[in-house]
């Protein structure tokens, strides 16, 4: 009976562990679940998201939206429709600021407005706020980040860059999953604003996934973290759309 007791206990223990939301402040490069890779996209949404979204959702895999408010004449709010898809869909909705911002050359009262524009479209569209951040480029500071934990974020970079945004080719791109180990735990960079991205790589990344036995989840998923718990706040329902739903 004790040996029965003391069994429990100790599995209890390892699920407590094993689903520790991280600490704001904290900085990430890479998965911590073994078999786990996190795909993850920035700058959209986009005309091609929602499409990229339907892949996804086709392949089973879950991925992470790093959206940003507006940037390339797109409007967070006028692609509201296809963050409600990802979000519904059970893909991971974080930040990326409102303007893309290099959060390393701006005062704190700037990075304040980033990311809490983008808090408040985010509470409008699904009533949510997140708790994680990718600082446009990945570039942070001392400083940067002691502000964005104040404002209760954690920062997610990457370990695998797809270089898409560096006119990399889908064939170049996919060179660099293939040529990875058995469980190479990465977080994935790409951009669903880009259309060979969206329509192309992301795919062909869940695809890849599969084919290699890994599971694709959602960041907060590869790091062990609860779901929704250390992805957002609830912080009510959506709201209906007024005349402040603009950019």
């Amino acid at each position: 009976m004790k040996t029965s007791l003391l069994s429990a206990f100790v599995l209890a223990s390892i699920s407590l562990v094993a689903a520790a939301d991280l600490p704001y402040g904290t900085v990430v490069t890479e998965c911590s679940v073994p078999n786990t890779i996190a795909i993850s996209f920035n700058d959209g949404p986009s005309t091609w998201t929602s499409g990229l979204i339907d892949s996804l959702n086709a392949a089973n895999v879950k991925a992470t939206f790093f959206f940003v408010g507006t940037l390339n004449n797109n409007c967070l709010y006028d692609k509201a429709d296809v963050v409600k898809k990802a979000y519904e869909s059970g893909h991971q909705v974080a930040a990326h600021t409102w303007t893309h911002r290099d959060l390393t050359t701006i005062g704190a009262e700037a990075i304040f407005s980033e990311t809490v524009r983008m808090e408040i479209a985010l509470k409008k569209i699904l009533g949510i706020r997140p708790k994680w951040i990718r600082p446009p480029n990945g570039a942070y500071n001392n400083n940067t980040l002691a502000i964005l934990k104040a404002l209760n974020y954690k920062v997610a970079t990457w370990n695998l860059d797809s270089q898409d945004w560096n006119g990399a080719s889908i064939a170049s791109s996919e060179a660099k999953f293939t040529a990875l180990g058995s469980d190479p735990r990465v977080i994935t960079l790409a951009h669903d604003a880009l259309q060979a991205t969206a329509q192309q790589l992301g795919p062909w990344i869940a695809q890849w996934a599969k084919e290699r036995g890994l599971r694709a989840v959602t960041l907060s998923e590869c790091l062990g973290e609860t779901v929704p718990g250390g992805q957002y706040d609830i912080v009510g329902g959506a709201s209906p759309i007024d005349s402040t739903w603009k950019c």
